[in-house]
């Protein structure tokens, strides 16, 4: 039986990825700072570590412990202005956290899969292939953009999967996007949302089925994993009004600028997603039917 090391099992990807694993008969290491595993998984094949896997000699003792097949790397710290107001923690978490996991699997020679983001693109031109040329703004694009740099120049097989705002359920989380609109709207209270921001949305049962896609199919490189509309912030409030028959009225535009946000936003950006599907044999869902489904998994654990 194929073994998978999980850095981040305990967050809304870790989770997901950790289930679609454990059900194609994988036994399944999770790891993360947490003392408990806070999904807990009623299955023989799921094995949960509290580890600070920053700390380079207690993550490869555990790595060469375990010995993985393939490793995934859930773990980041996704807090934009708080990178931006503290970038040694961002260092530590979302670059040498990362050196850590390459070098094991060096040493291991197991496959990596690794999370990046559309903030690698500086948002001017978009929306983007793979190919085209990245220029992070903010301080967390910057250093995830030096992340898939270390995983890239390694001699692993390594991969990258670019995504954008992520959604959907899990357990004993801090509420995502649409259950923060939802809320909001139920509560009749006015939203501001921007409309300046382009980009995809995405549901994170998609980006696990790819991260589980490219570890059986063996595939490395960079691709985009992300829902197939590209949509501002706005557009895509208004849909999960829709979805749920709550008054778009109490939802206004506002300009991310309005915001006096610590970290500078990439605004006309959005990531084309053709190379994934075809490669990682993967359909992406439109905005409508991410909610369509959302809605569906919020109705079946209720």
């Amino acid at each position: 039986m194929k073994k998978v090391f999980i850095a981040g099992c305990n967050g809304l990807l870790g989770q997901k990825v950790a289930d679609l694993f454990a059900e194609d008969r994988f036994m399944v290491y999770g790891a993360d700072i947490h003392p408990e595993n806070l999904a807990p998984m009623n299955s023989e094949q799921f094995t949960y570590f509290q580890i600070d896997l920053t700390d380079k000699k207690s993550s490869r003792q555990l790595l060469e412990k375990v010995a993985p097949h393939c490793i995934v790397n859930a773990a980041a710290m996704t807090n934009v202005d708080g990178c931006e107001r503290d970038p040694q923690s961002c260092q530590r978490i979302n670059i040498d956290l990362v050196s850590n996991l390459v070098q094991s699997a060096e040493k291991l020679d197991a496959h990596l899969v690794h999370i990046s983001t559309d903030y690698v693109f500086d948002g001017m031109n978009g929306p983007y292939t793979e190919e085209d040329t990245v220029n992070p703004l903010s301080v967390y694009g910057k250093s995830k953009l030096e992340s898939e740099a270390i995983v890239l120049n390694s001699i692993i097989l390594g991969t990258i999967l670019r995504t954008v705002v992520l959604f959907g359920h899990g357990e004993n989380l801090k509420k995502d996007f649409v259950a923060w609109v939802v809320g909001e709207l139920k509560n009749q209270n006015q939203v501001r949302i921007v409309d300046d921001q382009i980009g995809n949305v995405t549901l994170v049962d998609d980006l696990a089925n790819a991260v589980v896609q490219a570890v059986k199919l063996r595939q490395g490189g960079v691709y985009h994993v992300a829902g197939k509309d590209i949509l501002d912030r706005y557009r895509f409030t208004q849909k999960i009004a829709a979805a749920y028959n709550l008054d778009p009225s109490l939802i206004s535009p506002i300009k991310t600028k309005e915001l006096n946000q610590d970290a500078p936003r990439p605004l006309d950006g959005g990531l084309i997603v053709d190379k994934a599907e075809r490669d990682l044999k993967i359909r992406l869902r439109t905005a409508e039917e991410a909610i369509e489904e959302y809605q569906r998994q919020e109705s079946s654990n209720s």
